[in-house]
C-alpha cells in the first residue's frame, strides 16, 4: 500500500522506490516531505528546516508518504479511525509489532504549504504555527 495526500506531489519513482525497499525486507516505508516553497514564506521555509532533518534514518512521520505491506497493516489493524494523526498512529503500532521498517528520503514528497487546513491540529496548522516563535520550541 502507498500512502500520500491529494495535495502533495510524489516523484516519479516514489512506487518504484518504494517497492525496491519493499524488495530489501521493508514492510514499512516511512517517507518524509517538504512543503511546497511556492506558498511558504522564507521565514517560514528557514523556521521549517530548523525543526526538520531531512536524512536516512530521520524522526518524521506524515501520511503524504507512507508505504506499508498489506500484511504489517493488516495485522495491526491498520489506520486507526480517529480524525487525527492515525498516521502516526499506524506507525507506531507497526513498529511494536515487530515489522522491518525504515525512515527514507529517497522518497521525498512536496506537500500543501498551505496554513489553513481542514482539521485543527493537522500539518497547516503546524506551518501556521512556525509564525509563533514559542510555538518553534
Amino acid at each position: 500500500m502507498a500512502n500520500t495526500d491529494a495535495d502533495s506531489v510524489v516523484p516519479q519513482h516514489w512506487l518504484t522506490r518504494q517497492m525496491e525497499l519493499a524488495a530489501q525486507g521493508f514492510a514499512m516505508v516511512v517517507g518524509a516531505v517538504r512543503p511546497d516553497e511556492r506558498g511558504l514564506e522564507p521565514r517560514l521555509r528557514r523556521a521549517w528546516q530548523a525543526l526538520h532533518r531531512l536524512d536516512e534514518g530521520h524522526p518524521h512521520v506524515h501520511g503524504a508518504n507512507l508505504g506499508l505491506s498489506l500484511d504489517a497493516c493488516l495485522q495491526v489493524g491498520g489506520f486507526p479511525a480517529v480524525s487525527l494523526h492515525e498516521d502516526v498512529l499506524l506507525v507506531e503500532a507497526v513498529q511494536q509489532a515487530g515489522f522491518r521498517w525504515c525512515a527514507t528520503t529517497t522518497t521525498l514528497v512536496t506537500t500543501s504549504s498551505r496554513r489553513r487546513g481542514r482539521l485543527s491540529g493537522g500539518f497547516a496548522d503546524f506551518l501556521d504555527g512556525l509564525d509563533d516563535p514559542a510555538s518553534a520550541s
